[in-house]
Formats: structure tokens, sequence, C-alpha cells
């Protein structure tokens, strides 16, 4: 139970040790204690807003500066890796795997995202002058350039598809519709565990950060 008597008592000194307890003694990260931080000042912004009787306490978080976060370095795949994956499907181990593999090339040669890629249509592309349109976050309309080897695959794959017009998704699943993020996401999985690489659940980004 807390009462403005130990609220009063609390001073800047404090939450310094807290924060230093968090960092020593239960190896929080910065982004932890940063968030841990915000939470006090948050507690008591609202007790001022809430209780007049506390108005006059003094705020202990008011002089302690933000905690720096460390910049991680996202994870890829290494040149090895990447040479193996975008020809990993076969046969043996995938129905459409033509598509599958054209799928991986492309998350990996122009770094788009899963929801993009699900929502490309044939009439986005144009392979005569080697580039396709998407909308990306915000909105916002982004020209995706490809390399000649790129432009080719996508070529010979379209040019295999029987029926297309320019609303027809490039990526279809096996009932014929458009394929989801979570279809792209199993393939890319998919892809990942087969050439061994550790992905703890982030195998769209792993590719687009490669």
């Amino acid at each position: 139970y807390f009462n403005v008597f130990i609220l009063k008592n609390i001073k800047k000194a404090d939450i310094i040790a807290f924060l230093v307890y968090l960092n020593f003694h239960k190896n929080n990260t910065a982004c932890t204690r940063q968030r841990k931080l915000c939470s006090i000042r948050i507690f008591y912004k609202w007790l001022f807003n809430n209780y007049s009787s506390c108005n006059k306490l003094k705020n202990p978080t008011k002089q302690i500066p933000n905690i720096r976060r460390i910049q991680r370095l996202p994870k890829y795949l290494s040149l090895e890796q990447a040479k193996k994956i975008t020809t990993i499907f076969n046969v043996s181990n995938s129905i459409y795997y033509e598509r599958d593999n054209l799928i991986i090339s492309l998350l990996l040669n122009t770094g788009i995202r899963i929801s993009e890629l699900s929502k490309l249509n044939i009439g986005d592309i144009n392979l005569k002058e080697k580039y396709f349109k998407i909308i990306a976050k915000g909105n916002k309309e982004r020209i995706i350039l490809l390399s000649q080897n790129m432009n080719n695959q996508l070529y010979d794959f379209i040019k295999k598809k029987s029926i297309v017009d320019n609303n027809s998704p490039v990526f279809i699943n096996h009932q014929k519709n458009r394929l989801g993020v979570d279809g792209i996401e199993r393939i890319c999985n998919k892809a990942l565990k087969l050439i061994k690489a550790k992905t703890k659940g982030q195998s769209a980004h792993l590719l687009r950060h490669t």
C-alpha cells in the first residue's frame, strides 16, 4: 500500500538504484529498462493528474535521462546460404517448386515485404522496362527495379500461365486463389529449414535483411 509519505521519500537515487538492479541482477536489456522507466514516469503523471494531495510531490524521474538503446544488427544469410536458397526447391520437396524458388528469389533480390509480394498483380509488372510497382507502407507507390536475371525468371513464369489479365495475382495457391501472407511465410520457413538456417521466427525478415 502506497501513501503520500512513502512517495515523498522516493528520490532520484532510488530510481537509479532500481535501474542498476535491473541491469546487473535481472539482466534486463536497455530496451526493457527504458520501458520500466517510462512506466514510472507515467505513474507519477497519473498521480499528479488525479490526486491533488500529490501536487507537492517531486517527480524523481524528471532529471533521469533516457537509457540509450543498443542498436542490434539484423540477422542475415551468409553469401553461400543466399546462393543456395534461390534454387532450394525441386520436384522432390515442392509441388510448386518453380513458384516457390521465384518467391524466394524476389524477396532476396528486391527486399520487398511478403505482404507486398502477395498483392503483386500481372499488371504491376513491366518486363520491357524491367521493373514492377508495389503499394508500400503509408499507401505509397514504389518502383522496384529488376535485374536481367530476375526479369527473365518472371517472364518465363508468367509465360506459363494459361489465363491472365492485369488484375490476376502473380502467385496463386492450389485453390487458384491469391497466395496470401501466411502461405508465403510457410514457403520462406521451409526454404530456410532446408538450408539449415537458424531463423527464430524471422524468416521473411531474414531474407529482407540479406
